[in-house]
């Protein structure tokens, strides 16, 4: 039961999807990295951390936008949920 209040804080959710976001783009952004650099000029070190820090920040934007799409979408249906069927605001009781 805890774990399930603990996944409906929404700053939560984003930090996991994020988490799980940069985890999956590093494999990628390495196999990108490798092929746009020169073996013998640049250390494997290197070639890892620029992996890891491109993919955080495009996994950055990619959760940015879910988490956007997520209260746009969010938001339209708690406004139609005040609306009636005639389209026009019910009146408070």
């Amino acid at each position: 039961m805890k774990l399930k209040k603990w996944l409906e804080n929404p700053d939560t959710v984003g930090w996991l999807m994020w988490g799980a976001c940069a985890l999956a783009l590093v494999w990628p952004m390495l196999a990108l990295i490798r092929s746009l650099t020169y073996d013998s000029t640049t250390p494997i070190g290197t070639r890892i951390f620029v992996a890891v820090f491109a993919s955080a920040i495009l996994s950055g934007f990619i959760t940015w936008a879910i988490n956007e799409i997520w209260f746009r979408v969010k938001q339209r249906r708690m406004a139609s949920k005040g609306r009636g069927k005639s389209g026009k605001k019910r009146a408070k009781r």
